[in-house]
């Protein structure tokens, strides 16, 4: 009896053993698993920062050229509404000179009359 109890005893200890072998690989394929995970976490976080500052690159860049096209079209715009102002203003300044100059006498003689019969 004595050798079935040793052998039980034996049995016992190897299993416990195995138990043992088991827990410690599967602690070390876990290990493992965490820190391929932090190392994914972390390449997939840098991966997000390089993103986010080309799309931040790339709206800058976006927003100063829609603003030098905004600015170019508004002094394409002014130009031409200065330029059609002047050429009025030019037009009225031939219509109206003309027509004074000729009938300067007439207006100088209404304007002074009266100063030149007193």
């Amino acid at each position: 009896m004595s050798d079935v109890v040793a052998d039980a005893g034996a049995e016992s200890v190897e299993v416990l053993r195995r138990v043992r072998t088991t827990e410690q690989e599967a602690e070390a394929r876990l290990a493992k698993l965490k820190a391929e995970g932090a190392e994914a976490r972390k390449r997939l976080e840098e991966e997000v920062r390089v993103a986010l500052e080309r799309a931040r690159a790339e709206a800058e860049a976006a927003r100063a050229s829609a603003v030098a096209a905004a600015r170019a079209q508004a002094d394409a715009e002014a130009d031409a509404l200065l330029a059609e102002g002047q050429r009025a203003a030019a037009e009225l300044r031939s219509r109206s000179s003309g027509g004074v100059a000729a009938r300067r006498d007439e207006v100088l003689k209404v304007v002074l009359g009266p100063f030149r019969e007193a």
